[in-house]
């Protein structure tokens, strides 16, 4: 699974994992949302830089929520660090071993 196909409770969860194993304290949080806020128009770039910390975007679906007028999926607007996406990459591979069976 790649941080691309995550849906908001799957980074939710990664998140609280994270917050719980951090020991260096940032003043910038690891992952915000975005939506209806000043920044919103990040989106459309891709990512930001928040406070000196690098930020990048991604739309991981809401299943909570119903589908939109038009019937594509809810999306949630999230900024993601870049040392907690890099957490979340090496997460992701490590729960893949794992799960692989094992021939």
């Amino acid at each position: 699974m790649k941080p691309n196909e995550l849906d908001i409770n799957q980074w939710q969860e990664l998140l609280t994992e994270f917050n719980s194993g951090i020991r260096k304290k940032f003043a910038t949080p690891a992952v915000m949302r975005i939506e209806n806020t000043q920044f919103s128009p990040a989106r459309y770039y891709g990512g930001m830089t928040f406070n000196g910390e690098q930020y990048t975007y991604f739309e991981p679906r809401d299943p909570s929520q119903p589908a939109n007028p038009d019937w594509t999926p809810y999306v949630a607007w999230l900024m993601v660090r870049m040392d907690f996406l890099r957490w979340v990459t090496k997460e992701l591979k490590k729960r893949e071993a794992r799960d692989e069976p094992q021939a």
